[in-house]
């Protein structure tokens, strides 16, 4: 969580020292240094983790980690160099209101970096070194906050002194998980062998479209507004997507925890149709109820840290919230089509929504601004959800059904209050609505229905 809570944490610090502008830019390049980190072969994470449980001997590890660091480090500088000379050709393609010096350079720079901690990391989680593991997340976290405090609250250097920081905080980042690979493989090069590359290839690359795909669901948006907006929206499209993906952290956490345990039950046959709904029900009513309560502070929090240049409605992240919730009731459906191995079609409908997403945002962009995005995420979300659901009950119908009725209503209810606010500018309806589903979860745990979910 801590590199993903870095941004968040930071927020008062870039609000009260960047423009919008200038908070966009760094948006914006953070969301291609994503995309980009696929291409750099990102994907070889998955297929490390799976790999690395195959080999026995220390020796084997030996050779299959270092034969992939050495062809994860060329062929990354490859790229690096490739795209750097094609500046000039790819620059204009990617950059609108963004210069290209020195921010493609930045782009290239960050991308290459984010090779380094793959192979480290993905093995401290296989061998459960869980302190070293936090550690250097902690490490890498401080050393942000301290760079960025230097040279974007000292220094002043704005949206180039941010991105610098990161660079900075990540080369030290580079320079020790590179010495940690030297000690674990003790550079011995007579245990290189090309199938050892090879085979991870085979299960990283087919996971290319799949990842891009979930890349433009989350952040594609960003990347579209700074072709066809101002700086300016971007910035303030970035600052509410920032409290949106609070809850998506949220929400990936809970699937973190319900998986395993969902996986477990299923083999066990344990797995009952009171015992599913009641989960869902509880994580549904739960997480709407955390997104009211975002809704209610955004806006105290932009007022108190925000200097005026960032005050603005922010209503666009009622819909940003309302996909993170059918995102919700999406992980709560894929897990049954991950336990039956049907992770193609899980890929395939992946590709689809973001599509979808895609063609609605080239849509809507141009008529509706930042509004038209959210929106394409809300229906995006949807599709993603909905088609997941309906594939799954195929698969579940003997032993449970995918309900989520309450899921819809409560959906509505979101819908009802966007509205209502909209028209009247003020939290009462959204206030009430926070106390009806309180009282919805006092109710239904007195009655029994939620006390089987805890005990899950």
């Amino acid at each position: 969580m801590l590199p993903k809570a870095i941004v968040f944490i930071m927020l008062p610090i870039y609000m009260r020292y960047l423009s919008p502008e200038e908070y966009g830019l760094i948006q914006t390049i953070n969301a291609l240094v994503s995309v980009l980190s696929i291409l750099y072969l990102n994907s070889l994470r998955t297929s490390v983790t799976r790999s690395y449980i195959d080999y026995d001997k220390h020796e084997e590890k030996q050779g299959f980690v270092l034969s992939l660091f050495i062809f994860m480090f060329v062929f990354s500088i490859f790229l690096s160099y490739l795209l750097l000379s094609s500046e000039n050709i790819i620059a204009p393609l990617i950059f609108n209101n963004i210069p290209k010096v020195p921010y493609f350079k930045y782009l290239i720079i960050l991308s290459l970096l984010s090779i380094f901690p793959i192979l480290p990391l993905t093995m401290f989680r296989i061998r459960e070194k869980a302190i070293l593991f936090v550690s250097l997340n902690l490490l890498e976290t401080v050393l942000i906050v301290l760079f960025t405090i230097y040279l974007l609250i000292i220094k002043d250097l704005g949206a180039i002194g941010s991105l610098r920081a990161l660079i900075y905080a990540r080369t030290v980042m580079a320079i020790i998980y590179t010495v940690y690979i030297i000690y674990f493989t003790k550079l011995d090069f007579k245990k290189f062998k090309n199938y050892y590359i090879t085979s991870s290839l085979l299960l990283a690359i087919p996971l290319i479209p799949h990842f891009l795909a979930g890349w433009f669901n989350n952040a594609g948006d960003r990347v579209l507004i700074e072709h066809f907006l101002s700086l300016y929206e971007l910035g303030i499209y970035s600052v509410g997507a920032q409290f949106n993906s609070g809850l998506m952290l949220l929400v990936t956490s809970f699937n973190l925890a319900f998986a395993p345990r969902f996986y477990k039950i299923m083999k066990q046959q344990k797995m009952k149709q009171t015992l599913f709904t009641n989960i869902f029900n509880f994580a549904v009513s739960s997480m709407v109820l955390v997104s009211f309560l975002v809704i209610i502070m955004l806006p105290f929090f932009i007022r108190h840290f925000g200097v005026e240049s960032y005050q603005s409605n922010y209503i666009f992240i009622w819909l940003l919230i309302g996909g993170t919730l059918w995102h919700l009731g999406y992980i709560m459906s894929v897990s049954s089509l991950i336990y039956f191995k049907k992770m193609n079609k899980v890929a395939i409908i992946t590709v689809i929504t973001a599509l979808v997403n895609i063609l609605l945002n080239l849509v809507l962009i141009p008529i509706m601004g930042i509004l038209g995005a959210s929106l394409a995420t809300y229906i995006a979300y949807f599709c993603e959800f909905y088609f997941v659901k309906r594939l799954a009950n195929n698969f579940i119908k003997e032993i449970f059904k995918i309900e989520a009725s309450l899921l819809y209503r409560l959906q509505i209810l979101l819908l009802i209050n966007l509205l209502a606010f909209y028209l009247l500018n003020n939290y009462i309806i959204v206030v009430a609505s926070c106390m009806y589903i309180v009282w919805f979860i006092i109710k239904s745990y007195k009655n029994g229905n939620f006390k089987q979910m805890l005990s899950f």
